[in-house]
This record gives structure tokens, C-alpha cells and sequence, in this order.
């Protein structure tokens, strides 16, 4: 800080002439910050609503951003990530907070379609007021609780299906593919044609894989109906391409 200094010559009773230098009275000195914020860590929580491990298309991740001590938040703060071999992407930047020092804030992500794997975080943007810095985060930080990302829907295909023919009893075999399967999902109902959504009443269960026995005749001339939800909460409905016919 420059300071300015005002002189001033007084004359002693003629005798001599004295200099005197004067200081502003109310003059301030400056309190420059020099301490840079330290990142601490950044949080996930998910708004699936099966799972909380899991995320899809749709479902809001929030990221949580933790710096230890409290500092300011300078506006334009912000971290990049990737999910699963997507490419890396930006987070909003998080609420400037100029005059309370805190320690964290929070930013949405909504999950796109395409989107898979676990969520990594790879650099970060981060000042106080003062313009220092952030400090300790390091080249590739993975969060302790780790969120999945899934937007594929599992892959039904009737391995045996209803056969054209009349029979005593239809033997069906329905195969799921999934990376996150939830085999307690794995539901089949009749529909009256092979529209199958969520409308139709799935109250039978199946193994994916397993062959099972369709015997009731009350069910003649309608169509099964398959459907398989994984753990995300993705769901798949399947059609089988015949009526029933005992």
C-alpha cells in the first residue's frame, strides 16, 4: 500500500526551522488473505428412487463439494468429472458465498440417456474472494460412496415361446440380460394383445433362464406378458409372439 506523507516546516522562535511529518489520522493498512482453501472431499447422493446406489436417465445426482477450514467462495468455482468412458464434463459452478466463509455447496446433475459407469471426479476450479487458490485435491478423486449409473433397460427374449399349435400345456422359457439385474423383478401377466406396459397385471414370477408351465385355459387367446426391471430401476416389457392356446 503506498502511503503519502505530508511535511510541514514550523520556524522555532526565529532561532531554527524543524521539518515535521504528519500521517494520515485515519490511515488503514491492509489485510491481505494469503491462505489458500483446502479441499477436504465431495459427496454423491442420488435421487433413485429403487436404489440409492444407482442412477438413471433422469435421476439427479447431487455433487457436494467440502473444503476444510470454512473459507469464501469465489463465483466461477466448479469441478470436472466423467461417468464410467464418457467424456469429461463440468459441474455448474457453485453459489459464490463472498462474505460468510463456509464449507461446502451443492450442484445438481442430471443423468442423460447413453450415460453409464461410476462418476470420477478429475480437477476442479476453486478460489476465495482473495483469489488463492485451492489446495490437496488430487489428480483423480473418487468418492467413498460410489453411484452407478446405468441407462440400459434389460434385454427379454423368449428363448421358448408360445407355440401357434393347440397344447395341453405351453412350456416357456424367457432369458433376462442385464448388467445389474434384480431377478425379484422378473414378472409375467396376460394382456389382450401384446401391448404389455405397465397397465397389464404382472402377478406370476419367473427365473430367467428356467422353463416354466403355462396350464390355465382361462387365459386362452390372450398374450404373456413379460416384464424385468433391473436394479437401477430400469424397466423392459416383452411380448410373446402368440396367444395362448391349451
Amino acid at each position: 500500500m503506498k502511503v503519502i506523507k505530508k511535511f510541514f516546516s514550523i520556524a522555532f522562535l526565529g532561532i531554527f526551522t524543524a521539518k515535521i511529518c504528519l500521517f494520515p489520522a485515519n490511515l488503514a493498512f491492509a489485510n491481505t488473505d494469503t491462505t489458500s482453501p483446502v479441499f477436504e472431499k465431495i459427496t454423491l447422493k442420488s435421487s433413485n428412487t429403487k436404489n440409492p446406489n444407482f442412477a438413471k436417465e433422469g435421476d439427479k445426482i447431487t455433487m457436494s463439494l467440502f473444503i476444510d477450514p470454512e473459507d469464501s467462495w469465489k463465483k466461477g468455482n466448479n469441478v470436472t468429472f466423467v461417468i464410467g468412458a464418457g467424456s469429461a464434463q463440468k459441474t455448474k459452478n457453485y453459489t459464490e458465498s463472498k462474505n460468510t466463509p463456509i464449507k461446502s455447496r451443492n450442484r445438481n446433475y442430471k443423468i442423460k440417456q447413453g450415460e453409464n459407469g461410476e462418476i470420477i471426479f478429475t480437477d476442479i476450479y476453486f478460489q476465495d474472494k482473495a483469489g488463492n487458490m485451492i489446495v490437496g485435491f488430487p489428480q483423480k478423486y473418487e468418492p467413498k460412496q460410489k453411484i452407478v449409473v446405468d441407462t440400459i433397460i434389460p434385454k427379454v427374449s423368449f428363448v421358448k415361446d408360445i407355440s401357434s399349435d393347440t397344447q395341453k400345456s405351453s412350456e416357456i422359457t424367457i432369458q433376462v440380460e442385464d448388467l445389474h439385474p434384480d431377478e425379484a423383478s422378473y414378472k409375467y401377466g396376460f394382456s389382450e394383445n401384446t401391448t404389455c406396459d405397465a397397465n397389464v397385471d404382472y402377478n406370476g414370477s419367473f427365473v430367467s433362464g428356467v422353463s416354466f408351465s403355462l396350464n390355465d385355459a382361462t387365459k386362452n387367446g390372450k398374450y404373456l406378458c413379460v416384464k424385468a426391471e433391473d436394479q437401477a430401476g430400469n424397466v423392459s416389457y416383452k411380448s410373446s409372439k402368440n396367444p395362448l392356446n391349451l
